[in-house]
């Protein structure tokens, strides 16, 4: 298996960064297995033509800590409080998820754009997202190839844009 040095500087030659990699990975992947410390909708859509463009991959994503927080405050159905049901769980849930998707930060055309693609992976059952009962920060992929050979990456990069795109994550 040929290894590859990842880097954010983009003047080395033979050196990709950590989303370059993600992307390469899952056009080649039948499957991608990931354990993130945060989940942001917007670090999906950095890999959204890599997912797109390879109509058979499925994506199980298990997220550590809290998601889209700064985005309307996603809360997560297995959030510790006393009192709350799993009715008042789900309704709290929903409710958060009303507001971050009205937010001015994600209330455009693309971002609806991306979504129904991920609301297709979700219907087909390519797509879950489960959150971890404690909070966990690491940050693992595991990779199933289409031949069957498997690849991983850990490092610092949780699913979100500026992981991906803009804060320099190995």
């Amino acid at each position: 298996m040929p290894q590859f040095l990842l880097t954010t500087n983009k003047d080395c030659k033979n050196q990709i960064s950590f989303k370059e990699r993600l992307q390469s990975l899952i056009s080649k992947s039948k499957e991608l297995r990931a354990l993130v410390g945060y989940f942001y909708f917007s670090g999906v859509g950095v890999l959204h033509d890599a997912i797109k463009n390879n109509p058979d991959i499925k994506l199980k994503i298990l997220v550590g800590m809290e998601a889209e927080d700064h985005m309307g405050k996603i809360i997560e159905l297995v959030k510790t409080q006393s009192g709350m049901d799993t009715g008042a769980y789900q309704t709290a849930f929903l409710d958060s998820l009303k507001s971050v998707f009205s937010s001015k930060g994600i209330d455009d055309a693309t971002f609806f754009e991306r979504n129904k693609l991920f609301i297709e992976l979700l219907r087909d059952g390519r797509l879950e997202i489960r959150k971890t009962r404690e909070p966990n920060h690491a940050k693992m992929y595991l990779f199933t190839m289409k031949n069957d050979e498997v690849d991983w990456l850990t490092g610092s990069a949780n699913l979100t844009w500026s992981a991906l795109e803009k804060q320099n994550e190995v």
